[in-house]
């Protein structure tokens, strides 16, 4: 292939991806103003394209839905403040600090994911969406709780996976749209609640009652 053909096919390749980002930050503005039942040619629209060019891109809904979520988690970096939070000197640091990086983050997320979650019951991509993005979730929650274990706070009536399961659960982002949002708990008191509550349940009865 000549070296015209390869500055060609670049030129494509990064109008293509240019692309790609420009539907997934489309998407994520439409569902988050409309709820996840946005028509993929509303999508289209938006971006300026046809319907059967935002195909090729994304086959179909669930595609998209999944590409959209990983895009936003991507583009706010909260990988990297999982992996800082998980880091620090003590398993306990970890877990109070993981907890709170994720809390950082329910606001931003929660229009989205509060569609999602309504439309999984009846909707396959949402719900395909929805567990992908739930399944990230446990990442840095597993890693907290193997930690613990590790350094011997983790209360040995638990195994690890049931502790992970809990943890998920007592943040998931439904805590906070049922106690924050509807309740009117204050952010910091929700936070400092759910951290308070996984230590008494999760750590072993030394160190609760150090």
């Amino acid at each position: 292939m000549s070296s015209e053909a390869d500055g060609q096919l670049a030129a494509r390749d990064r109008g293509g991806a240019r692309t790609r980002a420009q539907i997934l930050d489309v998407a994520w503005k439409l569902m988050t103003e409309h709820g996840v039942g946005v028509p993929m040619r509303d999508v289209a629209d938006r971006v300026g394209i046809s319907r059967q060019a935002l195909y090729l891109h994304y086959p179909s809904r669930a595609d998209l839905l999944t590409a959209m979520t990983r895009q936003h988690d991507v583009q706010s970096g909260i990988a990297q403040r999982f992996i800082a939070a998980a880091a620090a000197p003590s398993a306990v640091e970890a877990l109070e600090a993981v907890i709170r990086t994720w809390f950082d983050y329910v606001p931003d997320i929660l229009p989205v994911a509060r569609a999602l979650q309504a439309a999984a019951a009846t909707d396959p991509a949402a719900a395909e969406a929805w567990w992908d993005r739930m399944t990230a979730a446990t990442r840095p929650i597993r890693r907290v709780v193997e930690r613990l274990h590790a350094e011997g706070v983790l209360d040995p009536s638990w195994e690890t996976e049931a502790a992970v399961q809990f943890l998920w659960s007592l943040t998931h982002v439904r805590a906070w749209d049922d106690l924050v949002v509807h309740y009117g708990w204050s952010p910091e008191a929700f936070v400092e609640r759910q951290t308070e509550a996984a230590k008494r349940i999760l750590l072993t009865a030394s160190y609760r009652t150090a």
